[in-house]
């Protein structure tokens, strides 16, 4: 019968884990991916800003990120890519018509 026992039982591991979230996910909140990883103590969380569902392959950040945790799991990582995929919004110094 669906779902099996324990569906709802959180995962609960040491194996390093990468934990991705994208803010434009439309299936998945990148709210929960803190969430997602509160059983995984050997957990990276990494929220990438205008990633949608897959967001670690919307940039060549994330596609860095993933090789060098596939190459080094338990190596931290570096994070300062990810500030850079903020936009900046810039506004005309004139009043808009």
């Amino acid at each position: 019968p669906a779902p099996r026992d324990g569906f709802h039982e959180p995962v609960r591991s040491n194996v390093p884990v990468l934990v991705a979230g994208g803010t434009n996910d439309t299936q998945t909140s990148w709210k929960w991916s803190q969430r997602a990883a509160e059983t995984l103590p050997n957990a990276q969380v990494v929220i990438f800003p205008n990633a949608g569902h897959g967001a670690s392959l919307y940039s060549d950040c994330g596609l860095d990120m993933n090789a060098r945790f596939i190459l080094d799991p338990e190596a931290e990582l570096d994070l300062g890519c990810v500030d850079a995929l903020t936009p900046t919004f810039v506004l005309p110094d004139a009043p808009l018509r």
